[in-house]
């Protein structure tokens, strides 16, 4: 049985579900802390798991979220739906001790030789603003758990032993011993590596690019046909640092960004162009209609001054011969 966790620094909820989902050939899951039963529900989840992200305070390079795998092998001595059920119960008991109060959503990946249960699970508790913070012995202490509970309850599920395997005694070394010792053999230049390896990745643009130089106190320049890196008083060529082909990598992508952003420029101020000919082309539509109906009133007004006219002309000549046949009498 193997239990990994991946930490992602980015909101990638709607992602990592759809992959979860889309997988799934089982109807079990696993849902905590969500108001939602149904794993198919994908809008109301991933928008749960949002919210709860935006209450975290924000923090450079802050995990978000994680994507954690219990993986068993098949045994064939045991029917699928059994070992789906163990895979089910390990994976609850994984989480009791991993992530009570996290918000959790799961789903079982049915494979040609393994069963791996994919969990997608929040980096702050429910409601709370505060990441939840679990240090490498506590995970490692909860593998050795899970896999313990595993040996215990279901001794007829055979699978390698992996977090509680015997270590001959001299090669044991406590937590604490390894920590001072990682810390010793970790140098400036591979510090200085790691920092440059995390700009080159995370820079989308020239000003991400030169901020986080300006944050780590690095300078950069060409000397000849060498970019150099200065850190300090210490310099350091990008080729000998090994990162040469992954600072063109980054230049070209922070180019290809640039020309989309133009091109989305572009395109609004042809979208802006042609929505302004359209106003200005219904403005002068409405005005040509209210020229023509006022024009149109004042012809029905012209004719119907000439109605009137005409008519009291002929009253007129009729009173004169009116008044001739009279005198005529």
């Amino acid at each position: 049985m193997i239990i990994k966790s991946m930490a992602r620094k980015h909101a990638t909820f709607d992602q990592l579900y759809t992959y979860i989902n889309s997988k799934a050939r089982d109807e079990q899951f696993i849902i905590r802390n969500l108001f939602v039963g149904d794993p198919n529900n994908k809008k109301k989840i991933v928008s749960d798991f949002i919210k709860n992200s935006n209450l975290l305070f924000k923090r450079k390079n802050g995990n978000i979220l994680y994507h954690e795998i219990i993986s068993i092998k098949k045994d064939m001595k045991i029917s699928l739906e059994k070992q789906k059920d163990i895979l089910q119960d390990i994976a609850e008991k994984f989480l009791d001790e991993r992530a009570q109060n996290l918000i959790v959503f799961g789903r079982i990946h049915i494979e040609a030789h393994h069963l791996h249960y994919h969990l997608m699970l929040s980096s702050n508790e429910c409601g709370k603003k505060k990441r939840y913070r679990l240090a490498k012995v506590e995970f490692s202490k909860i593998q050795k758990n899970v896999e313990q509970y595993l040996q215990q309850t279901y001794p007829e599920f055979q699978q390698q032993v992996v977090y509680t395997k015997k270590t001959p005694l001299e090669k044991v070394k406590s937590d604490k011993e390894y920590q001072v010792k990682k810390r010793k053999s970790v140098t400036k230049k591979e510090k200085l590596i790691t920092t440059l390896e995390t700009i080159f990745t995370q820079s989308k643009s020239k000003q991400d690019f030169l901020e986080a130089f300006k944050h780590y106190n690095l300078s950069i320049y060409q000397r000849g046909k060498h970019t150099v890196i200065q850190d300090g008083e210490r310099k350091h060529r990008l080729k000998t640092l090994g990162l040469e082909s992954a600072y063109h990598k980054m230049q070209e992508r922070v180019a290809r960004l640039q020309q989309r952003a133009q091109e989305i420029k572009d395109i609004r101020k042809i979208q802006d162009s042609i929505e302004e000919h359209e106003r200005d082309r219904a403005s002068e539509e409405t005005v040509k209609e209210q020229n023509f109906k006022a024009k149109l009133s004042q012809e029905q007004e012209r004719r119907k001054s000439q109605l009137e006219e005409l008519r009291l002309a002929q009253d007129k000549r009729k009173l004169e011969k009116s008044q001739d046949f009279e005198s005529d009498m």
